[in-house]
């Protein structure tokens, strides 16, 4: 799965840990945990139809970066879209999906605000074409 493949690069690039097998980890998948406070999570989201004559799909992908520090968020919120936005040509993971092109949606990382318990949120957005 594609948002996984992103998972494991984020994780390979030094940004955050993901566990495929546990909660031990400060990447998830479709879901913001209560803890741990410092936390990456990853979201499908809706994207532009794929063209069946162009032979690849788009996925959307939100991610949102929690942290109990505004800066500490910020910029664990910029190593991933300086990681992410401009990828192409390759693949996120050894024999994962081919990307043709990731890139950020607006220009850059958006605050969003503090949750319940007073830790600050960033969202990034990413509209990754991909061929499998």
């Amino acid at each position: 799965m594609l948002i996984i493949e992103i998972a494991k690069y984020l994780d390979a690039q030094g940004i955050g840990k993901y566990s495929e097998v546990d909660d031990t980890g400060t990447i998830f998948i479709d879901g913001l945990p209560a803890y741990p406070n410092d936390v990456i999570s990853l979201y499908h989201r809706g994207g532009a139809g794929s063209d069946a004559k162009l032979g690849y799909g788009n996925q959307n992908i939100q991610i949102i970066v929690r942290a109990v520090f505004k800066v500490s968020a910020l910029t664990q919120a910029q190593q991933i879209y300086d990681a992410l936005h401009g990828f192409h040509m390759g693949q996120f993971v050894a024999g994962g999906v081919h990307i043709v092109g990731c890139q950020g949606i607006q220009s850059g990382v958006n605050y969003l605000n503090t949750d319940d318990k007073n830790r600050h949120e960033y969202s990034l957005n990413f509209e990754v074409e991909y061929k499998k």
